[in-house]
Protein backbone atom coordinates (compact mmCIF):
# COMPACT_ATOMS: atom_id res chain seq x y z
CA UNK A 1 0.00 0.00 0.00
CA UNK A 2 2.73 2.34 0.81
CA UNK A 3 4.51 1.85 -2.85
CA UNK A 4 1.08 2.45 -4.52
CA UNK A 5 0.78 6.07 -2.19
CA UNK A 6 4.07 6.49 -3.52
CA UNK A 7 3.49 5.93 -7.36
CA UNK A 8 0.06 8.13 -7.16
CA UNK A 9 1.57 11.08 -5.51
CA UNK A 10 4.33 10.46 -7.86
CA UNK A 11 1.21 10.71 -10.55
CA UNK A 12 -0.19 14.22 -8.90
CA UNK A 13 3.14 15.43 -8.86
CA UNK A 14 3.74 14.98 -12.77
CA UNK A 15 0.49 16.28 -13.61
CA UNK A 16 -0.71 12.82 -14.64
CA UNK A 17 -4.20 11.30 -13.84
CA UNK A 18 -5.72 8.19 -13.53
CA UNK A 19 -9.33 6.75 -13.53
CA UNK A 20 -8.61 3.58 -11.69
CA UNK A 21 -12.81 2.60 -12.37
CA UNK A 22 -15.72 3.34 -13.18
CA UNK A 23 -19.27 2.38 -13.61
CA UNK A 24 -23.09 1.86 -13.06
CA UNK A 25 -24.60 0.69 -10.26
CA UNK A 26 -28.04 -0.37 -10.07
CA UNK A 27 -30.67 -2.50 -8.63
CA UNK A 28 -34.10 -3.11 -7.73
CA UNK A 29 -33.91 -4.83 -4.37
CA UNK A 30 -32.09 -1.71 -2.10
CA UNK A 31 -28.38 -1.20 -2.22
CA UNK A 32 -25.52 -1.05 0.69
CA UNK A 33 -21.53 -0.52 -0.01
CA UNK A 34 -19.44 -0.54 2.85
CA UNK A 35 -15.82 1.65 2.37
CA UNK A 36 -13.05 1.16 4.66
CA UNK A 37 -10.38 3.83 5.58
CA UNK A 38 -6.82 4.00 3.69
CA UNK A 39 -8.44 4.17 0.19
CA UNK A 40 -6.22 5.80 -1.29
CA UNK A 41 -8.51 7.79 -4.45
CA UNK A 42 -11.36 9.97 -4.98
CA UNK A 43 -14.59 9.05 -5.47
CA UNK A 44 -16.73 10.96 -7.53
CA UNK A 45 -20.31 9.39 -7.74
CA UNK A 46 -24.01 11.00 -9.30
CA UNK A 47 -27.17 9.05 -7.93
CA UNK A 48 -29.56 9.26 -10.87
CA UNK A 49 -32.62 7.70 -9.31
CA UNK A 50 -33.17 6.56 -5.37
CA UNK A 51 -32.27 7.86 -2.51
CA UNK A 52 -29.51 6.99 -0.37
CA UNK A 53 -27.93 7.58 3.56
CA UNK A 54 -24.09 8.28 3.60
CA UNK A 55 -22.74 7.68 6.83
CA UNK A 56 -19.61 9.73 7.18
CA UNK A 57 -17.76 9.58 10.39
CA UNK A 58 -20.67 8.25 12.00
CA UNK A 59 -22.57 11.66 10.55
CA UNK A 60 -25.04 10.57 8.38
CA UNK A 61 -26.67 12.40 5.45
CA UNK A 62 -29.64 11.38 3.49
CA UNK A 63 -29.77 12.45 -0.14
CA UNK A 64 -32.18 11.97 -3.07
CA UNK A 65 -31.76 12.25 -6.50
CA UNK A 66 -30.29 14.27 -8.64
CA UNK A 67 -27.02 14.93 -6.71
CA UNK A 68 -23.34 14.41 -6.87
CA UNK A 69 -21.03 13.74 -4.23
CA UNK A 70 -17.36 13.76 -3.99
CA UNK A 71 -15.35 12.11 -1.53
CA UNK A 72 -11.99 12.34 -0.26
CA UNK A 73 -9.03 10.26 0.07
CA UNK A 74 -8.94 7.93 2.95
CA UNK A 75 -12.14 8.54 4.08
CA UNK A 76 -14.51 5.62 5.27
CA UNK A 77 -18.08 5.71 4.65
CA UNK A 78 -21.12 3.94 4.10
CA UNK A 79 -24.34 4.13 1.84
CA UNK A 80 -27.13 2.49 1.95
CA UNK A 81 -30.77 3.32 0.35
CA UNK A 82 -33.80 4.06 2.37
CA UNK A 83 -36.43 2.27 3.03
CA UNK A 84 -39.33 2.88 0.40
CA UNK A 85 -36.43 3.62 -2.30
CA UNK A 86 -35.29 0.16 -2.98
CA UNK A 87 -34.50 1.35 -7.36
CA UNK A 88 -31.17 2.96 -7.54
CA UNK A 89 -29.45 3.70 -10.42
CA UNK A 90 -25.73 5.66 -9.78
CA UNK A 91 -23.16 6.76 -11.81
CA UNK A 92 -19.43 6.22 -10.12
CA UNK A 93 -15.77 6.92 -10.77
CA UNK A 94 -12.68 6.31 -8.83
CA UNK A 95 -9.74 8.65 -9.82
CA UNK A 96 -6.22 10.01 -8.91
CA UNK A 97 -6.25 14.25 -10.24
CA UNK A 98 -4.09 16.20 -12.43
CA UNK A 99 -2.33 18.52 -9.89
CA UNK A 100 -4.16 21.42 -12.06
CA UNK A 101 -7.35 19.58 -11.22
CA UNK A 102 -6.86 20.61 -7.39
CA UNK A 103 -9.25 23.96 -7.36
CA UNK A 104 -11.71 22.00 -9.01
CA UNK A 105 -12.19 20.00 -6.16
CA UNK A 106 -12.66 22.86 -3.78
CA UNK A 107 -16.35 22.28 -3.12
CA UNK A 108 -18.09 24.25 -0.21
CA UNK A 109 -19.95 22.74 2.48
CA UNK A 110 -17.63 19.70 3.30
CA UNK A 111 -18.79 17.11 5.66
CA UNK A 112 -16.44 15.01 7.19
CA UNK A 113 -14.16 14.44 4.09
CA UNK A 114 -17.73 14.27 1.63
CA UNK A 115 -18.79 17.13 -0.79
CA UNK A 116 -22.54 17.11 -1.94
CA UNK A 117 -24.21 19.16 -4.54
CA UNK A 118 -28.15 18.76 -5.21
CA UNK A 119 -28.92 18.80 -9.34
CA UNK A 120 -31.75 21.39 -9.14
CA UNK A 121 -31.44 22.26 -13.01
CA UNK A 122 -33.08 19.38 -15.79
CA UNK A 123 -30.45 20.78 -17.86
CA UNK A 124 -27.39 20.04 -15.30
CA UNK A 125 -28.61 16.71 -14.63
CA UNK A 126 -28.78 15.71 -18.68
CA UNK A 127 -25.34 17.58 -19.46
CA UNK A 128 -23.70 15.48 -16.41
CA UNK A 129 -25.59 11.90 -17.53
CA UNK A 130 -24.13 12.64 -21.02
CA UNK A 131 -20.70 13.11 -19.34
CA UNK A 132 -20.62 9.80 -17.33
CA UNK A 133 -21.83 8.20 -20.28
CA UNK A 134 -19.21 9.44 -22.11
CA UNK A 135 -16.70 8.69 -19.56
CA UNK A 136 -17.90 5.03 -19.38
CA UNK A 137 -17.83 4.61 -23.40
CA UNK A 138 -13.91 6.06 -23.82
CA UNK A 139 -12.98 3.50 -21.21
CA UNK A 140 -14.57 0.78 -22.91
CA UNK A 141 -13.04 1.80 -26.16
CA UNK A 142 -10.56 0.86 -28.40
CA UNK A 143 -9.17 4.05 -29.46
CA UNK A 144 -5.04 4.74 -28.77
CA UNK A 145 -6.80 7.72 -26.98
CA UNK A 146 -9.43 6.33 -25.08
CA UNK A 147 -7.76 7.18 -21.61
CA UNK A 148 -7.18 10.99 -22.50
CA UNK A 149 -10.91 11.12 -23.75
CA UNK A 150 -11.90 9.31 -20.55
CA UNK A 151 -9.81 11.78 -18.30
CA UNK A 152 -11.14 14.34 -20.32
CA UNK A 153 -14.68 13.43 -19.58
CA UNK A 154 -14.26 13.08 -15.61
CA UNK A 155 -12.79 16.99 -16.44
CA UNK A 156 -15.83 18.16 -17.85
CA UNK A 157 -18.05 16.64 -14.93
CA UNK A 158 -15.28 18.67 -12.18
CA UNK A 159 -16.09 21.73 -14.25
CA UNK A 160 -19.99 21.19 -14.97
CA UNK A 161 -20.02 21.20 -11.00
CA UNK A 162 -17.63 24.40 -10.68
CA UNK A 163 -20.42 25.76 -12.80
CA UNK A 164 -23.65 24.87 -11.06
CA UNK A 165 -22.83 24.39 -7.36
CA UNK A 166 -23.70 27.35 -5.54
CA UNK A 167 -23.47 29.93 -8.11
CA UNK A 168 -23.74 32.88 -5.45
CA UNK A 169 -20.43 31.82 -3.52
CA UNK A 170 -18.90 31.30 -6.78
CA UNK A 171 -19.72 35.06 -8.48
CA UNK A 172 -16.71 37.00 -9.36
CA UNK A 173 -16.72 40.09 -6.54
CA UNK A 174 -14.14 42.31 -7.73
CA UNK A 175 -15.63 44.46 -11.10
CA UNK A 176 -12.18 44.78 -12.61
CA UNK A 177 -11.72 41.04 -12.73
CA UNK A 178 -14.65 40.81 -14.19
CA UNK A 179 -14.12 43.65 -16.81
CA UNK A 180 -10.73 41.12 -17.87
CA UNK A 181 -12.93 38.15 -18.32
CA UNK A 182 -15.07 39.73 -20.51
CA UNK A 183 -12.13 41.67 -22.42
CA UNK A 184 -10.26 37.97 -22.29
CA UNK A 185 -13.84 36.31 -23.97
CA UNK A 186 -13.86 38.85 -26.59
CA UNK A 187 -10.21 39.35 -27.54
CA UNK A 188 -8.68 35.41 -27.15
CA UNK A 189 -7.90 35.40 -31.35
CA UNK A 190 -5.61 38.27 -31.18
CA UNK A 191 -2.11 38.61 -29.53
CA UNK A 192 -2.40 39.69 -25.95
CA UNK A 193 -0.03 40.17 -23.17
CA UNK A 194 -0.51 40.46 -19.52
CA UNK A 195 0.56 43.94 -19.65
CA UNK A 196 -2.26 44.67 -22.27
CA UNK A 197 -4.47 42.56 -20.19
CA UNK A 198 -3.52 44.90 -17.08
CA UNK A 199 -3.48 48.14 -19.01
CA UNK A 200 -7.34 46.98 -19.94
CA UNK A 201 -8.10 48.10 -16.30
CA UNK A 202 -5.68 50.28 -15.10
CA UNK A 203 -3.61 47.84 -12.87
CA UNK A 204 -0.06 46.61 -13.09
CA UNK A 205 0.64 43.12 -14.16
CA UNK A 206 1.65 41.44 -11.00
CA UNK A 207 -1.32 43.19 -9.12
CA UNK A 208 -3.97 41.68 -11.83
CA UNK A 209 -2.08 38.42 -11.69
CA UNK A 210 -2.87 38.01 -8.24
CA UNK A 211 -6.25 39.48 -8.59
CA UNK A 212 -7.22 37.33 -11.34
CA UNK A 213 -5.98 34.06 -9.51
CA UNK A 214 -7.57 34.96 -5.82
CA UNK A 215 -10.88 35.86 -7.77
CA UNK A 216 -11.29 33.64 -10.40
CA UNK A 217 -9.14 30.33 -8.99
CA UNK A 218 -6.65 30.44 -11.75
CA UNK A 219 -3.86 32.89 -13.52
CA UNK A 220 -5.18 35.28 -16.96
CA UNK A 221 -3.40 33.29 -19.36
CA UNK A 222 -4.63 30.17 -17.85
CA UNK A 223 -8.17 31.48 -18.59
CA UNK A 224 -7.07 33.10 -21.79
CA UNK A 225 -5.87 29.35 -22.83
CA UNK A 226 -8.98 27.75 -22.07
CA UNK A 227 -10.96 29.62 -24.08
CA UNK A 228 -8.63 29.31 -27.24
CA UNK A 229 -8.90 25.62 -26.81
CA UNK A 230 -12.83 25.47 -26.50
CA UNK A 231 -12.96 27.88 -29.52
CA UNK A 232 -10.61 25.41 -31.66
CA UNK A 233 -12.92 22.34 -30.64
CA UNK A 234 -15.68 24.68 -31.95
CA UNK A 235 -13.94 25.20 -35.20
CA UNK A 236 -12.58 21.47 -35.54
CA UNK A 237 -15.78 20.08 -35.59
CA UNK A 238 -17.57 22.87 -37.47
CA UNK A 239 -14.96 23.51 -40.15
CA UNK A 240 -12.32 21.41 -42.66
CA UNK A 241 -10.05 23.93 -41.53
CA UNK A 242 -6.57 23.09 -41.79
CA UNK A 243 -4.86 22.32 -37.85
CA UNK A 244 -2.92 25.29 -38.48
CA UNK A 245 -5.24 27.20 -39.83
CA UNK A 246 -7.49 26.81 -36.89
CA UNK A 247 -4.97 27.67 -34.48
CA UNK A 248 -4.36 31.05 -35.87
CA UNK A 249 -7.90 32.08 -35.94
CA UNK A 250 -8.37 31.33 -31.99
CA UNK A 251 -4.51 33.22 -30.85
CA UNK A 252 -1.76 30.68 -31.23
CA UNK A 253 1.15 31.64 -33.69
CA UNK A 254 2.51 28.43 -33.69
CA UNK A 255 0.13 25.36 -34.88
CA UNK A 256 3.19 22.92 -32.77
CA UNK A 257 2.50 25.16 -29.62
CA UNK A 258 -1.16 24.59 -30.18
CA UNK A 259 -1.41 20.94 -30.47
CA UNK A 260 0.88 20.51 -27.17
CA UNK A 261 -1.48 23.03 -25.46
CA UNK A 262 -4.37 20.99 -27.18
CA UNK A 263 -3.18 17.78 -26.21
CA UNK A 264 -2.52 19.07 -22.62
CA UNK A 265 -6.01 20.38 -21.89
CA UNK A 266 -7.96 17.86 -23.76
CA UNK A 267 -6.13 14.58 -23.53
CA UNK A 268 -5.75 14.10 -27.58
CA UNK A 269 -4.34 16.17 -30.63
CA UNK A 270 -6.55 18.56 -32.47
CA UNK A 271 -6.54 15.88 -35.14
CA UNK A 272 -7.55 13.24 -32.94
CA UNK A 273 -10.47 15.05 -31.40
CA UNK A 274 -11.78 15.82 -35.00
CA UNK A 275 -11.67 12.35 -35.77
CA UNK A 276 -12.80 10.97 -32.74
CA UNK A 277 -16.05 13.33 -32.79
CA UNK A 278 -17.31 12.78 -36.28
CA UNK A 279 -17.39 9.10 -36.36
CA UNK A 280 -19.27 9.45 -32.82
CA UNK A 281 -22.15 11.81 -34.29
Amino acid sequence: MRLLTSFLLLLYERGCSMIIAAGISESRNGFLFTRKGGFPHWTLSYLVRGENEKTVSEHMVTRRAPYIALTRPNTPYRVATTPGHLCYLEYWAIFTPKHEWSRLLDWPGEQHGALYLHLSKPAVDGMLRRAFCDLLAFRRDMHPEKEGLAENALERILLLMQKYREPCKNRIADDRVQRVVGFLNTEFRTNISLKDIAAHVHLSPSRLAHLFTKNAGMAPFHYLELQRIEAAKSLLLSTNDPIKSVAGQVGFENPYHFSTRFRRRVGVSPKSFREQNIRRQ
